[in-house]
């Protein structure tokens, strides 16, 4: 693959991306971390930027380089969701771009190279990577990855101190991967399958053992500065999970397949067992007698399926899974581009079996895939409007908060707002988020606010209040010397001078399931 082909493609993807992203990029917001990191950018000690860093560096651990990307856009374009949102339509393009370059130098053909990196643009279980800013830059993750396995496969055709320097570029890209996103990293511990049969043996072991050293040093290192961060789950946690992950993974090959709607478990049964049977047939006609593109696309189908493993294997134990929807599908970032692999070479089989020429059968191919993709509009559409519709009703919960003036040094707790637009698409959910919104929005660095919603206890005590919820939304003690109620769709807000203040506050903004 030359420069021009290169070049072609990634002017392709763009425009696929502005095509369907574009609108959503105008109209879209920014979200959950993005307003935190948003606030701690902005009221961050001198020098901003290496201020944001230590504080990102601390929470994240072993992801130093992704610490280091977070001020970068908070940086370049503040507030400004429409740029934050280009620019995550911009990396998508990016790493489908390089996903081409990979299956080019693997051997695939531009038209079939072309069209599952176009699905995996679309592929709408991993869109949060495309629909969220601060979820934007964990894919540059995959396409450090994606970039470093190109240069380790062209480098092997060159000899001596050259080619080694070429793969010491590779592995140093894999590294870059590991410290943004781990999601790559037991990819990478098996890309030297892909060498074999590309160079001398001899060779490609050794740069595969080369990759295998450096990929274990770099985990290594990232497991134990994790560990000081934030929990880091045992062998036993992550055994547990592959049940789950199993099952998950398996809903999700069946609805790549199938995308219209939501399908049932007998069709999903269905699905999976007549993708099964196709396999099956391929490989009794390959007994009978040889076809090389048959054989290629059960090769491809296999690398497909192993990317898929090797990502999830990443994520076991991390309290995500593959179906969890919103801003949790994060999960997928690498998994989606396997499973638009596997997804099109299952159809690529299936044409080869069912027709007579290489031309009739890339002609079927191209058609389904057409179809497919127009599944993963219609979802990607969709989800486009959960998030459209949740920054709609952020500017709710800012224009309450921001429509009168406050005191200084105040806590406030907000009534009355959907916690999420869709399940996994947050409107305003943590104490870090609604607090770094207002505080941008009000500009004010001591501002706390708490969103209330169903499921989030408030307890009035002599001493002052408690606000906690599930999971990280933590818990707070707030004194009463400043701290309001405020009703956002009335705007009414109420001082809280004591526990009595507190306990009739309860009654009027929240009755119900909150605590006198």
């Amino acid at each position: 693959m030359d420069k021009k082909e290169t070049g072609v493609a990634a002017a392709l993807f763009a425009l696929l991306a502005l095509a369907v992203y574009g609108f959503y990029v105008a109209h879209g917001g920014i979200y959950a971390d993005d307003w935190a990191h948003l606030s701690t950018f902005r009221f961050a000690d001198s020098p901003r930027f290496w201020s944001s860093f230590d504080h990102f560096q601390e929470v994240l651990g072993g992801r130093p380089l992704f610490a280091l990307m977070l001020p970068i856009p908070q940086a370049l374009f503040g507030g400004d969701a429409a740029a934050h949102l280009a620019l995550a339509a911009g990396l998508a393009a990016l790493a489908s771009t390089c996903f081409y370059g990979l299956l080019r130098t693997l051997g695939m053909a531009p038209v079939h190279a072309g069209a599952v990196a176009a699905l995996a643009l679309l592929f709408p279980w991993s869109d949060s990577v495309r629909l969220w800013p601060t979820g934007s830059l964990i894919g540059i993750s995959v396409c450090f990855f994606l970039l470093g396995l190109t240069i380790a496969l062209r480098g092997l055709s060159r000899p001596g101190r050259e080619g080694v320097a070429i793969h010491a570029a590779a592995d140093a890209l894999f590294v870059l991967s590991i410290l943004t996103y781990e999601s790559a990293a037991a990819a990478a511990l098996l890309a030297g399958a892909l060498y074999l049969g590309r160079a001398p043996r001899a060779v490609a072991v050794r740069r595969w053992a080369a990759d295998v050293a450096v990929v274990l040093a770099t985990l290594a290192y990232s497991l134990a500065t994790t560990s000081g961060a934030r929990p880091v789950a045992g062998p036993l946690d992550r055994v547990a999970e592959i049940p789950s992950f199993v099952r998950e993974g398996a809903v999700i090959a069946a609805s790549a397949l199938e995308p219209f709607g939501s399908i049932g478990r007998p069709v999903q049964a269905l699905v999976l067992l007549a993708a099964a049977a196709i396999v099956a047939i391929a490989l009794l006609r390959l007994r009978r007698e040889p076809d090389r593109q048959l054989r290629e696309w059960l090769r491809w189908l296999a690398i497909g399926f192993v990317a898929v493993v090797c990502a999830y294997f990443m994520f076991l134990g991390s309290s995500l899974g593959p179906l969890d929807p919103g801003i949790d599908n994060r999960i997928n970032v690498f998994a989606g581009f396997g499973f638009c692999l596997f997804a099109y070479a299952l159809i690529a089989c299936a044409c080869r079996l069912a027709c007579p020429s290489e031309r009739s059968a890339t002609g079927a191919t191209l058609g389904l895939t057409l179809l497919l993709a127009a599944g993963y509009l219609v979802r990607v559409a969709d989800d486009q409007g959960d998030w459209r519709d949740a920054a709609e009703g952020q500017q709710a919960v800012l224009t309450a908060m921001g429509g009168q003036p406050w005191p200084p040094a105040r806590a406030v707790l907000g009534f009355g707002a959907p916690s999420q637009s869709a399940p996994g698409v947050p409107v305003f959910g943590k104490s870090w988020d609604l607090t770094g919104a207002v505080r941008n929005e009000l500009d004010d660095p001591r501002l706390r606010a708490y969103p209330v919603y169903e499921g989030v206890q408030v307890r009035c005590r002599r001493y002052g209040l408690v606000v906690s919820g599930a999971g990280d939304y933590g818990s707070a003690r707030l004194g009463y010397e400043q701290l309001y109620f405020l009703d956002v769709p009335t705007t009414r807000r109420l001082r809280i001078a004591g526990s009595a203040a507190c306990t009739r506050g309860l009654d009027r903004f929240a009755p119900g399931p909150l605590e006198g």
